[in-house]
């Protein structure tokens, strides 16, 4: 099995190294080909690029556009690259240029023909009015499509348009036509056997049946969704569900999950190169960490969500952002600057048509006002608010919103109004949560009386019996009461008698029990004593050992710490495991220097706080984060696919670069800082070259090298030719890149890397 895996690994480098040599060779036939060639090759450029590297697909796109409509051949493959070029462009932002692109295809197709290009065209252009939240814009497109598919008897192009239908039902509010539609949907893609589709229509079920409080059926869709997803390697569809199934668990009030769930969609995200769902899942992250209190980490991540979401103009990421900032300042008290972005979140989800979104904005002003003192406006938003959230069937939300409207009406003095509304918050909460225990409870409840009744009956039929026989016997006992009375008065004695006994004795066994009970007692309790004393020495020995292997500056872990941990990790990573390279990140602050000799030490230890800050919202929670030393840091990112190392380097660079740093003095400054890393093992598919020592001392070779070149800047070794040696690497790294035995990459170009 380890065999095979390991032939697996390395056809899979061998392909890796063909596809860079291909695309190299055909950039550099590209300049003296003829046209026709010239075409041809970035056809193929387009095409092995278009899902791998959409950005580089996108920039030979627009070349082959050009070169067609400059030799005047706008046929077939023409209308494919048009088609090729509006889809890359939707990926990446651009929507204008994607209409513009769409709009080319629809025209060139209407005159050749060609159905199906027609009702891609308009399908694209619907996806492009549903990103700016144009929902009337995007049903006319899709609407349009489906008449035409129809038409034309295209079933498969129709319940691909139908799909899309149902998604502009839910933006609108329309759930119950939603699922009507999706139901309808499916047992047409089953009998296409569409895995991909079926996936997707389960994503959307899924989202609809959240937003009506139906958790458990919306969570059953979704995650039978993420398995067809898995099983087809679509992570493009993989990170829209795991944002969705967040929002469900989001709703269920398990916000750690949905955290996890969170990041996982953003890195997903990130490395598709998806920037709309990089935005969504950034504001989603910082949404749930505002909800627990880390304030600095929400703010962060929602400035960086706001800014993509206002480059691509999508008025509903930026309404739910805007949302998070009112709830941030609603939790500061600073109420003005709440109403204000509540304003504006309510002007764009009512311009955009998506009542979903409608609502928070209002249930944020409500709260607004009412902290103010201004029942009237409180009034009124609370009520616009449940009007909208009773026309969505959002009963979880609705619940919300009535307790709201209580302590409103509560507020005002309206104490009839507030136990009115009150109830019927009640009243949805049990429908959202207890619908089956009501009926279980109201089963028991049932069954219960039943047996009441039955014991009553045979209690009835007891009591007369028992009357008979009482009667029966006072007979007896009236003839027989002269001859027996003596021997009653005797047999009465005796009775007396043997009951003082009896009592004697049991009086004798409970005062034996209350002592041993007493016993007892004691060392129950002086166990307890001893066991707290164990738990407060084992705690003591936790502290000291934690703190042993902590920085105390900055909180992070320390050398020791790395010593004790990762040798370990090393063991028990399998040999054939899939994703399970360590990544070894050196890092350090460029010119820290001067500012300890500028600004002081303090200013310096209020930096790195800073800094250590920041690489722990970059990185991720299973990340090994420590001081190295000084100004220099070290992240071990462990079990990850080394080929994402580049995002996180060039994020954490960017995220320093970005960031205001406060002194003591309360002013600030901007840093910038330098990053080297290489991956463990050195080799893919083959046993190691170096050791995880030496893979440091490479890091470091890179991170110097970083700094030698420009500063702000990284440098890493994604792996090395076999038989590379140690001794080679550290003495002239140089020697070893120009000679192929090492993999470079690098935010700087190759021919500006300084190695000595």
């Amino acid at each position: 099995m380890r065999l095979i895996t390991l032939l697996i690994l390395c056809w899979s480098l061998a392909a890796y190294g063909n596809t860079a040599d291909t695309r190299q060779s055909l950039e550099t036939e590209l300049n003296g080909a003829t046209p026709q060639r010239q075409i041809s090759i970035l056809q193929q450029l387009v095409t092995e690029n278009f899902k791998s590297d959409p950005p580089y697909a996108l920039q030979h796109a627009d070349t082959l556009i050009s070169l067609f409509e400059s030799t005047g051949a706008t046929g077939q493959d023409y209308l494919e690259a048009l088609q090729q070029m509006a889809t890359l462009q939707v990926g990446q932002g651009l929507l204008d240029e994607a209409k513009a692109n769409a709009e080319k295809l629809a025209a060139g197709a209407q005159l050749l023909a060609e159905r199906n290009r027609h009702i891609q065209s308009l399908k694209t252009q619907g996806v492009i009015a549903r990103i700016q939240s144009d929902y009337d814009g995007a049903l006319d497109y899709f609407q349009r499509a489906a008449a035409l598919a129809r038409q034309h008897d295209l079933p498969d192009a129709a319940v691909q348009v139908e799909y899309e239908i149902a998604i502009i039902y839910y933006f609108m509010g329309k759930h119950a036509d939603a699922i009507e539609l999706l139901k309808s949907i499916q047992p047409k893609v089953e009998q296409a056997n569409n895995q991909l589709l079926a996936g997707k229509v389960l994503n959307i079920l899924g989202i609809v049946y959240a937003n009506q409080s139906r958790f458990e059926e919306s969570l059953d869709v979704m995650l039978t969704a993420l398995e067809i997803q898995k099983s087809l390697k679509n992570k493009g569809a993989q990170q829209a569900l795991l944002n969705n199934i967040g929002v469900t668990y989001n709703r269920l009030g398990k916000i750690r999950q949905a955290l996890d769930i969170y990041i996982e969609s953003l890195d997903l995200a990130v490395e598709l190169k998806d920037v709309q769902s990089e935005a969504l899942a950034l504001i989603n992250i910082a949404a749930i960490q505002q909800d627990l209190g880390d304030y600095e980490p929400a703010q962060a991540n929602l400035s960086r969500g706001m800014a993509i979401a206002r480059q691509l103009n999508d008025k509903n990421l930026i309404a739910q952002g805007l949302n998070s900032s009112a709830e941030y300042y609603l939790v500061k008290a600073d109420f003005a600057k709440a109403i204000q972005l509540s304003i504006q979140a309510l002007t764009l989800a009512d311009s955009s048509g998506d009542k979903t979104t409608a609502v928070k904005p209002r249930q944020n002003l409500a709260k607004a006002y009412l902290a103010q003192g201004d029942i009237a406006n409180a009034l009124l938003y609370i009520e616009q608010a449940i009007t909208i959230a009773a026309e969505l069937e959002n009963k979880s939300n609705l619940s919300k919103l009535y307790k709201q409207l209580a302590d409103i009406y509560q507020q005002d003095g309206r104490y009839a109004e507030a136990l009115s509304a009150h109830k019927r918050y009640s009243e949805l909460n049990n429908e959202v949560f207890n619908n089956e225990s009501d009926k279980k409870m109201a089963a028991l409840r049932a069954r219960n009386e039943s047996l009441q009744k039955d014991r009553k009956i045979e209690a009835m039929a007891n009591e007369q019996k028992v009357q008979a026989i009482q009667y029966q016997n006072e007979l007896t006992l009236r003839d027989q009461v002269s001859a027996q009375a003596e021997f009653q008065r005797y047999i009465f004695a005796a009775l007396i008698t043997l009951l003082l006994c009896v009592l004697f004795m049991i009086y004798r066994r409970r005062l034996q029990t209350r002592l041993n009970k007493q016993l007892s007692q004691l060392v129950k309790d002086r166990t307890r004593e001893l066991a707290a004393k164990h738990i407060e020495l084992e705690r003591a020995y936790t502290v000291m050992e934690t703190q042993s292997l902590t920085d105390q500056l900055t909180k992070l872990h320390n050398r020791r710490f790395l010593m004790q941990k990762l040798p370990e990790d090393l063991a028990n990573t399998p040999a054939d495991a899939n994703e399970q390279d360590f990544v070894f990140l050196l890092l350090d602050l460029d010119n820290f220097k001067q500012v300890n000799d500028t600004y002081g030490h303090t200013a310096g230890d209020l930096i790195l706080i800073q800094f250590s800050d920041l690489m722990k919202q970059v990185f991720r929670s299973s990340d090994y984060t420590i001081r190295w030393g000084g100004e220099e840091f070290l992240v071990v990112m462990r079990h990850m696919n080394r080929a994402n190392a580049p995002a996180y380097a060039e994020r954490l660079r960017r995220t320093v670069e970005q960031h205001n740093f406060d002194i003591a003095d309360g002013s600030s400054i901007n840093m910038t800082c330098s990053i080297g890393f290489a991956c463990f093992p050195d080799t893919q598919g083959e046993s190691p070259i170096l050791s995880w020592n030496q893979v440091i001392d490479v890091a470091d070779i890179c991170l110097y090298a970083a700094k030698k070149s420009q500063r702000n800047a990284w440098i890493g070794v994604e792996k090395l030719a076999a038989h590379t040696g140690f001794q080679d690497l550290i003495s002239d790294m140089s020697l070893s890149v120009a000679a192929n035995q090492v993999k470079i990459v690098s935010s700087i170009a190759a021919d500006e890397i300084v190695w000595d």
